[in-house]
């Protein structure tokens, strides 16, 4: 038996794990840039150089999925509303269109340019197999299919 499935939180639904948060950090890393260049002002400029000196709107949008997994794993509560439920339900899904988006992404951005193996594109490359084992591991799981069919009952009023 996996000794991960009896670590339940005070709700009796099982814990939100590491590896998760850890492996949703990868697939919203573009969300996670941005975020960073707000907080910080002496590496905005390096991060903003670091992404071509324009912000890329389209992989901002491709990783809006796995964000709104994200938001709904912090909101499992037993008053939290039928969308949080069901966009946490449907992870496994929000997961792989992200994967596939930023693997379009890397596609795109990998056949504008001259591919010279420079630091940033074999980043962007290392990124693009992330995706895809994170959205195998999410979607093949037992542990995990578990964990995205867990949310806390509804509080009765």
């Amino acid at each position: 038996m996996d000794e991960r499935l009896l670590d339940v939180d005070q709700y009796g639904v099982l814990r939100v794990p590491g590896t998760f948060w850890l492996g949703m950090a990868v697939l919203v890393r573009y969300w996670v840039l941005m975020l960073i260049m707000l907080v910080s002002a002496q590496q905005a400029g390096t991060i903003f150089e670091m992404m071509g000196n324009k912000v890329p709107w389209l992989a901002l949008a491709g990783e809006t999925f796995a964000l709104a997994a994200l938001i709904a794993a912090g909101s499992r509560q037993p008053e939290a509303g039928g969308v949080w439920r069901s966009i946490w339900s449907r992870t496994h899904v929000w997961v792989v269109l992200t994967a596939a988006c930023n693997v379009a992404w890397f596609t795109y951005a990998s056949t504008q340019g001259n591919w010279e193996l420079t630091r940033a594109q074999v980043a962007m490359a290392g990124f693009a197999l992330l995706d895809g084992c994170m959205a195998w591991i999410f979607v093949r799981s037992a542990y995990f299919r578990q964990l995205f069919s867990e949310f806390p009952v509804a509080a009765k009023q």
